[in-house]
């Protein structure tokens, strides 16, 4: 898979911490790709901060964090008191300890989620953060009053939650004004400390959101069994009980706890101590909101985050306005559902001829070693398929001795590829040492094969991506047509190609026609913008980019769902 940043890992839920609840998001389809990559200062420190952690559970909602089309600065957050005292050491033997996991490593990592989460106008639940569709503007010169009666009444709330007693003149407050009309207008509140952050809505004053950096005591909650018994890491969620945080937040609210469920978490191999164990709940409150909450097992689940949704489906999917939903089916539909039937081509599609010159062509330029030097494959099963959504293209697909391909017929683009993995015997790899796997010669054959395939300038460039147990490696390469292949070798031979497609309409060369009427061109920049693909980046799909472009069935939002 392509390397991905540090930011890009925890919005994936990938990083070496796990979590729950963005696994399971995950899981609902391709990983999802996404863009701005942090500091080398925040990626060391996160990798520091990461190493060990161990998941006890399963998801992703794809995204990355931003606050679309604002220059707020937003709180930072702050570092939190920490002791650096207790310590875990896991070691892989009774020689080698890997990894010394603090305290306050533990208040640092929690503060780098929190600050993902608070990039956002109203935070997300941290580790829960995506692409959001909203656009929102800064109203400058609020009134006074109405500021200072939105922050007196955020913080009864918040100081409630956190057991803080902060005032209105400890917070900085920014409003944001939803240009799209779908989305609540919002008071934006950040301590000056850094330590507190969260947001209301601008008119009923109805409370969103709020973390804040608490830190948690040593000992363990004790409805926990002795984790320290366990020679494996077990489900703490079996035993773990949150219903007196959640009755405690519940009352805040003027209510009750009602099922309260698990919502993921994250945790740090077999758990000694409080702050080492970071669980998620959700219920339902009495009014019929859903409220989720970030707690610490610690013996008072001491809470960090604390968020309120409007219904189920909001809660599903942690977002705070039935707009940003995109996974129910009933909400969200496909703009332009797939629909490819067998046919004939047209004067604008690739010949069949043309199809199986190519096919023959990867096989002379790779070599297969079910053929002498020289041999000619058969003739390959070629079958075209008609686009009748009419947003993609039409595609040859051909199949015979061993190897799999899809062709755009029209751009020409390889869509797909699988081999039976004795494919690349004519690429010069078979002598290369496995330690030396996806570097400068792989990088040269790739380079040379995808050159004679598809002309001179096509590729961009090669990297390697990943290598496994110097047996497979898989290298990125790009090409000028906009594509990202991810080819993959075991043992020097061609195993498959794993094509992506740009979603950032600023890249593309043009917008697709079907989608013209509701692109805009920035007439200073020149920048093309198209509601939903705005940060977005890669898609791994079959056929084309209408595969991920859906359409919201109560706003009308077209937007790009990765995945």
């Amino acid at each position: 898979m392509k390397k991905r940043s540090t930011d890009q890992l925890l919005t994936l839920g990938m990083a070496l911490t796990t979590d729950k609840k963005a696994m399971e998001r995950r899981v609902r389809g391709v990983f999802a790709r996404k863009t701005s990559a942090k500091s080398v200062i925040a990626l060391s420190l996160v990798l520091a901060l990461a190493l060990g952690f161990a998941a006890f559970t399963t998801a992703c909602q794809p995204g990355q964090p931003t606050v679309s089309d604002s220059t707020a600065q937003l709180a930072s957050g702050g570092n939190a008191l920490a002791s650096g005292g207790d310590a875990a050491v896991i070691a892989t033997d009774a020689t080698e300890p890997e990894e010394e996991y603090t305290k306050e490593k533990a208040m640092e990592w929690l503060g780098f989620m929190l600050d993902q989460a608070r990039k956002f106008p109203a935070p997300r639940m941290e580790g829960i953060v995506f692409t959001e569709r909203g656009k929102w503007s800064i109203l400058e010169n609020t009134d006074d009053a109405t500021r200072l009666a939105a922050a007196n009444r955020f913080l009864e709330t918040a100081n409630a939650v956190f057991s803080t007693k902060y005032v209105s003149s400890d917070l900085m407050a920014m409003y944001y004004t939803d240009q799209t009309g779908h989305r609540a207008d919002v008071w934006r509140f950040d301590s000056k400390d850094g330590n507190l952050s969260g947001a209301l809505e601008a008119k009923s004053l109805a409370f969103l959101s709020a973390d804040c950096l608490s830190e948690p005591a040593d000992a363990l909650h004790p409805s926990l069994a002795d984790p320290a018994k366990y020679s494996q890491t077990y489900d703490y969620w079996s035993t773990l009980d949150p219903t007196a945080a959640a009755d405690r937040i519940a009352n805040i609210f003027g209510g009750t706890a009602h099922d309260v469920k698990d919502n993921g978490g994250s945790g740090w191999g077999n758990e000694t101590a409080g702050w080492m164990i970071q669980p998620r709940a959700l219920f339902q409150l009495d009014d019929g909101r859903y409220c989720a909450i970030s707690i610490f097992a610690d013996e008072a689940l001491t809470p960090t985050t604390v968020c309120v949704y409007p219904d189920s489906d909001c809660a599903e999917e942690s977002v705070f306005w039935r707009a940003d939903i995109e996974q129910n089916s009933n909400i969200v539909r496909q703009l332009y559902p797939e629909d490819f039937r067998e046919g004939e081509p047209t004067v604008q599609d690739m010949t069949r001829g043309e199809a199986i010159a190519f096919f023959y062509k990867f096989f002379e330029m790779a070599g297969s070693e079910d053929f002498a030097v020289g041999e000619h494959p058969p003739e390959p099963i070629a079958t075209f398929y008609v686009d009748y959504s009419g947003a993609r293209e039409n595609y040859w697909h051909l199949e015979g001795s061993g190897v799999t391909l899809e062709l755009a017929s029209r751009t020409g683009r390889l869509l797909y590829l699988t081999t039976n993995g004795k494919v690349g015997n004519n690429l010069g790899l078979d002598d290369i040492p496995g330690a030396k796997m996806g570097e400068k010669e792989y990088q040269d054959a790739t380079t040379a094969l995808y050159t004679e395939l598809f002309g001179e300038n096509a590729v961009e460039s090669v990297s390697i991506c990943n290598k496994d147990n110097n047996l497979t490696c898989t290298m990125d390469l790009y090409l000028t047509d906009g594509t990202l292949h991810e080819v993959t070798y075991i043992k020097g031979r061609i195993t498959a190609d794993a094509v992506s497609f740009r979603l950032d309409p600023s890249t593309w060369p043009s917008v697709p026609a079907w989608l013209e009427k509701w692109a805009s061109e920035d007439e200073t920049t020149g920048k093309i913008s198209i509601p939903g693909f705005d940060n977005c980046d890669w898609m791994i799909t079959p056929k084309w980019l209408a595969t991920g472009v859906y359409i919201h069935n109560e706003t009308g939002e077209i937007f790009a769902r990765e995945g």
